[in-house]
Protein backbone atom coordinates (compact mmCIF):
# COMPACT_ATOMS: atom_id res chain seq x y z
CA UNK A 1 0.00 0.00 0.00
CA UNK A 2 1.52 2.99 -1.16
CA UNK A 3 1.50 6.02 1.20
CA UNK A 4 1.52 9.33 -0.77
CA UNK A 5 2.39 12.98 0.32
CA UNK A 6 1.46 16.18 -0.64
CA UNK A 7 4.12 18.38 -1.50
CA UNK A 8 4.39 21.07 0.33
CA UNK A 9 7.35 22.73 -2.69
CA UNK A 10 4.40 25.41 -3.55
CA UNK A 11 6.43 27.51 -0.79
CA UNK A 12 9.28 27.88 -2.69
CA UNK A 13 7.49 29.39 -5.89
CA UNK A 14 7.81 32.59 -6.91
CA UNK A 15 4.82 35.44 -6.45
CA UNK A 16 3.15 34.95 -9.38
CA UNK A 17 3.42 31.47 -9.62
CA UNK A 18 2.04 30.62 -6.03
CA UNK A 19 -0.86 33.27 -6.96
CA UNK A 20 -1.60 30.62 -9.98
CA UNK A 21 -1.07 28.35 -7.53
CA UNK A 22 -3.33 29.37 -5.08
CA UNK A 23 -6.39 30.03 -8.10
CA UNK A 24 -5.94 26.27 -9.61
CA UNK A 25 -6.36 25.13 -5.85
CA UNK A 26 -9.45 26.78 -5.08
CA UNK A 27 -10.80 25.41 -8.61
CA UNK A 28 -9.91 22.27 -8.23
CA UNK A 29 -11.22 22.37 -4.41
CA UNK A 30 -14.10 23.69 -4.92
CA UNK A 31 -17.21 21.42 -5.31
CA UNK A 32 -14.86 18.42 -5.07
CA UNK A 33 -16.99 15.43 -3.14
CA UNK A 34 -13.91 13.98 -2.19
CA UNK A 35 -12.93 17.01 0.53
CA UNK A 36 -15.94 18.14 1.94
CA UNK A 37 -14.37 19.24 5.42
CA UNK A 38 -11.63 21.16 4.30
CA UNK A 39 -10.12 23.62 7.32
CA UNK A 40 -9.99 26.71 4.97
CA UNK A 41 -12.39 26.50 2.68
CA UNK A 42 -12.34 27.60 -1.42
CA UNK A 43 -14.19 30.36 -0.51
CA UNK A 44 -11.90 31.33 2.09
CA UNK A 45 -9.10 30.18 0.23
CA UNK A 46 -10.17 32.38 -2.63
CA UNK A 47 -10.61 35.53 -0.73
CA UNK A 48 -7.13 34.83 0.79
CA UNK A 49 -5.84 34.35 -3.04
CA UNK A 50 -7.32 37.79 -3.87
CA UNK A 51 -5.86 39.90 -1.28
CA UNK A 52 -2.09 38.51 -2.32
CA UNK A 53 -3.07 39.17 -5.78
CA UNK A 54 -3.96 42.27 -5.20
CA UNK A 55 -1.49 43.19 -2.96
CA UNK A 56 0.99 41.75 -5.49
CA UNK A 57 -0.09 44.20 -8.12
CA UNK A 58 0.57 46.76 -5.58
CA UNK A 59 3.77 45.94 -4.68
CA UNK A 60 4.78 45.99 -8.23
CA UNK A 61 4.99 49.60 -8.05
CA UNK A 62 7.82 49.75 -5.14
CA UNK A 63 7.76 50.33 -1.98
CA UNK A 64 8.30 49.04 1.54
CA UNK A 65 5.31 48.82 2.97
CA UNK A 66 3.50 47.69 0.01
CA UNK A 67 6.11 44.72 0.23
CA UNK A 68 5.29 44.39 3.60
CA UNK A 69 1.63 43.74 2.98
CA UNK A 70 2.36 41.41 0.47
CA UNK A 71 4.92 39.66 2.64
CA UNK A 72 2.11 39.17 5.15
CA UNK A 73 -0.74 37.98 2.28
CA UNK A 74 1.55 35.66 0.95
CA UNK A 75 2.00 34.16 4.82
CA UNK A 76 -1.77 34.15 5.24
CA UNK A 77 -2.09 32.48 2.03
CA UNK A 78 1.03 30.01 2.16
CA UNK A 79 -0.54 28.74 5.91
CA UNK A 80 -3.66 27.82 4.59
CA UNK A 81 -2.53 26.22 1.65
CA UNK A 82 -0.45 23.94 4.22
CA UNK A 83 -3.33 23.69 6.47
CA UNK A 84 -5.59 22.08 3.33
CA UNK A 85 -2.44 20.52 1.91
CA UNK A 86 -2.34 18.19 5.56
CA UNK A 87 -6.25 17.39 5.07
CA UNK A 88 -5.87 16.59 1.81
CA UNK A 89 -3.22 13.82 2.48
CA UNK A 90 -4.82 12.59 5.52
CA UNK A 91 -7.50 11.81 3.78
CA UNK A 92 -6.33 10.91 -0.13
CA UNK A 93 -2.98 9.70 1.04
CA UNK A 94 -3.56 6.11 -0.38
CA UNK A 95 -5.06 7.62 -4.04
CA UNK A 96 -2.78 9.26 -5.68
CA UNK A 97 -5.65 10.01 -8.32
CA UNK A 98 -7.84 11.98 -5.07
CA UNK A 99 -4.49 13.37 -4.18
CA UNK A 100 -3.85 15.23 -7.92
CA UNK A 101 -7.67 16.30 -8.00
CA UNK A 102 -7.43 18.59 -5.15
CA UNK A 103 -4.76 20.94 -7.37
CA UNK A 104 -1.62 19.76 -4.83
CA UNK A 105 1.27 18.08 -6.03
CA UNK A 106 2.67 14.61 -4.43
CA UNK A 107 5.99 14.06 -3.23
CA UNK A 108 8.17 11.96 -5.75
CA UNK A 109 9.14 9.00 -3.61
CA UNK A 110 11.49 7.16 -6.41
CA UNK A 111 14.81 6.65 -4.26
CA UNK A 112 16.33 4.57 -7.26
CA UNK A 113 19.75 5.45 -7.70
CA UNK A 114 20.57 5.79 -11.41
CA UNK A 115 24.15 6.22 -12.26
CA UNK A 116 25.56 9.66 -12.69
CA UNK A 117 26.89 10.47 -16.30
CA UNK A 118 30.39 11.80 -16.89
CA UNK A 119 31.12 15.17 -16.00
CA UNK A 120 32.26 17.47 -18.90
CA UNK A 121 35.36 19.56 -18.43
CA UNK A 122 34.31 23.05 -19.92
CA UNK A 123 37.41 24.95 -19.38
CA UNK A 124 40.76 24.54 -17.60
CA UNK A 125 42.21 27.62 -16.77
CA UNK A 126 45.79 28.31 -15.25
CA UNK A 127 45.13 30.53 -12.27
CA UNK A 128 48.79 30.75 -10.83
CA UNK A 129 51.99 28.43 -11.42
CA UNK A 130 50.75 25.70 -8.94
CA UNK A 131 46.69 26.35 -9.41
CA UNK A 132 44.47 25.30 -12.36
CA UNK A 133 40.76 26.51 -12.46
CA UNK A 134 39.07 23.20 -13.81
CA UNK A 135 34.91 24.68 -15.13
CA UNK A 136 32.86 21.45 -14.98
CA UNK A 137 29.26 21.01 -16.60
CA UNK A 138 27.56 19.78 -13.15
CA UNK A 139 25.13 17.29 -12.18
CA UNK A 140 22.48 18.50 -9.60
CA UNK A 141 22.53 15.03 -8.51
CA UNK A 142 26.18 14.90 -7.36
CA UNK A 143 27.73 16.00 -4.21
CA UNK A 144 31.52 15.76 -5.27
CA UNK A 145 33.70 14.98 -7.83
CA UNK A 146 36.97 13.84 -7.27
CA UNK A 147 39.70 14.97 -9.77
CA UNK A 148 42.52 13.09 -10.87
CA UNK A 149 45.62 14.72 -11.93
CA UNK A 150 48.29 12.97 -14.19
CA UNK A 151 51.58 14.72 -15.63
CA UNK A 152 52.81 13.99 -19.19
CA UNK A 153 54.94 11.10 -17.77
CA UNK A 154 52.12 9.27 -16.40
CA UNK A 155 52.91 10.18 -12.72
CA UNK A 156 49.84 11.02 -10.86
CA UNK A 157 49.45 14.05 -8.74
Amino acid sequence: MINNRVSLKFVELSDPALDEFAANNVTCLTDNAVFLNLPVTPAALGALRVTFHNALIAAADGGTQLTALKNEARAALETALRQDAAYVQSIAGQNLAQLLSSGFKAVNTNRTSAPLPAPVILNVDNQSSTQLLIDLGGNSNAAAYQIKLITPQGVAL
